[in-house]
């Protein structure tokens, strides 16, 4: 989260309790879409390669973010996440709510990405929307009208280059029709 001189500074750490629920909800969200990952069809029976099922790459995503989960877990309970010192006990610090309210938000908009946009408007506009909203959502501070002007020109130049990135990448990469 960068700023116009550099790093924001150095932010209070996030309560370990706090990580170590994160880390649980990661590594459910991890396991379910292995689980749809595994469930979709391999083709393998028609003669397709084992790497060029639909369901490899989500498969590889969803072991990577829950060997993520369990690193954050494990660093979490040396930290003191499971211990019932009063330290880590009072996890409604500041810097827990700032935590819990962010991560609050991200959910709430991948939210309305996935059940709000995709399906309804073509993805690259969705993609767009979502990460130009994410951008301004988490780097909007009380700042003069030309710095907030030039923050929204930005994310809007960046939403617009990675959506169609994405769009690039899976339909004429993967060969994936995007809704």
């Amino acid at each position: 989260m960068g700023t116009e001189g550099g790093a924001r500074g150095r932010e209070p750490p996030v309560p370990p309790r706090l990580d170590l629920i994160a880390a649980a909800l990661l590594f459910a969200v991890a396991a379910g879409a292995l689980a749809a990952a595994q469930a979709m069809p391999t083709f393998t029976d028609r003669g397709g390669a084992p790497f060029a099922a639909p369901g490899f790459v989500p498969s590889l995503y969803a072991g990577l973010l829950a060997v993520l989960a369990i690193l954050l877990a494990a660093r979490a309970a040396a930290a003191g996440a499971l211990t019932r010192s009063r330290r880590t006990a009072n996890d409604s610090t500041e810097a827990g709510r700032e935590a819990a309210l962010r991560l609050l938000l991200a959910t709430a908009l991948a939210a309305a990405l996935v059940f709000g946009l995709i399906g309804r408007v073509p993805f690259a506009h969705a993609a767009a929307g979502f990460i130009a909203a994410f951008i301004l959502v988490f780097e909007w501070r009380r700042e003069p009208l030309l710095r907030r002007l030039r923050r929204c020109a930005e994310a809007a130049v960046i939403a617009v280059a990675a959506a169609a990135a994405i769009t690039f990448v899976f339909e004429r990469v993967f060969l994936l029709r995007l809704p």
